[in-house]
């Protein structure tokens, strides 16, 4: 209390006993409960700190039941295994400053013959998934060729790092097949040859190699996954957008099949005497894949 009552100023009379008066229920008002609750924090801090209820604990992020599907996509990106050419829709005419400043493709265009796709997932179920199967849905045309650009590279001689999913978009082979680092050979499923069973948060990663020799392609993945609930189907894009890829007719054998006629310009690779390449316009009807080709006059 933040105040109390004083004696009258006037009052001759002496003043009671202090355990008669008011003070005294005061007191006993304020001290009784103070008691109790001092003894009963005692007996609290005897028995410990309160230990949480089930129904606490359940509710904590980490413990809620997953939702969505069962395996999510982490990352994933194309790039390229041993061939670097590019094809551009279009006619690009590029100076000698903005071909000596390109770093990467040209945004819109496709890669040629050969994508190396990396996927990475982690499951996002309270039970195991299972991957039983990676199909591709593709769409396909006549290479990009006529009036486009080609930013070409001759391919080199790379070795597999890994065991991919590969699909070659020339067959009508839809299901991903196991190409075998070591031999090279491949197999009718990569799954037969590869069980990838997955726990809630826990990644894997996927190497997938897809070609093409004769086409222009769009396409995405399907993700085939096994649960506790029966199948589920899971669609993979390219952030988005469908993967694309075009060929030159090359081979590993050499260039005798591309059509660098065909192309509205062509950008190839020039060397120093270091061995370090850079990019220059050559003419497409002249030129057939040499090494050091023949300037065409930039704009």
């Amino acid at each position: 209390m933040r105040f109390r009552r004083g004696r009258n100023p006037i009052s001759n009379s002496p003043p009671p006993a202090w355990w008669k008066g008011r003070g005294a229920k005061i007191f006993g008002a304020v001290v009784g409960p103070a008691t109790v609750a001092l003894v009963g924090a005692w007996f609290l801090w005897i028995a410990g700190p309160p230990q949480s209820s089930p129904a606490s604990s359940s509710s904590s992020p980490d413990a809620a039941a997953p939702s969505g599907p069962p395996v999510i996509v982490e990352d994933v990106s194309a790039g390229e295994w041993d061939y670097g050419s590019w094809v551009y829709p279009k006619a690009l005419m590029l100076k000698t400053a903005q071909l000596a400043a390109l770093k990467a493709m040209p945004t819109g265009s496709v890669r040629v013959n050969q994508a190396w796709i990396t996927l990475t997932i982690a499951g996002n179920s309270a039970a195991p998934a299972t991957i039983n199967n990676i199909s591709i849905v593709k769409h396909c045309q006549a290479p990009l060729a006529r009036g486009a650009t080609l930013f070409y590279v001759p391919p080199g001689a790379g070795s597999l790092s890994t065991s991919p999913v590969y699909f070659n978009l020339d067959n009508q082979i839809l299901l991903g097949q196991y190409l075998s680092k070591e031999t090279g050979h491949l197999y009718s499923n990569f799954f037969a040859k590869q069980v990838v069973t997955l726990k809630y948060h826990e990644p894997w990663t996927f190497a997938i190699f897809v070609t093409t020799n004769d086409h222009y392609c769009q396409f995405s993945f399907q993700l085939s996954v096994a649960t506790i609930k029966g199948p589920v189907s899971e669609t993979v894009s390219d952030h988005g957008r469908l993967f694309s890829l075009t060929a030159d007719s090359e081979t590993m054998s050499g260039t005798n099949h591309v059509p660098f006629s065909s192309y509205a310009v062509i950008y190839a690779p020039t060397y120093d005497s270091q061995g370090n390449s850079h990019l220059i316009r050559v003419n497409p009807a002249t030129y057939h894949g040499e090494r050091d080709p023949a300037p065409f006059p930039s704009p």
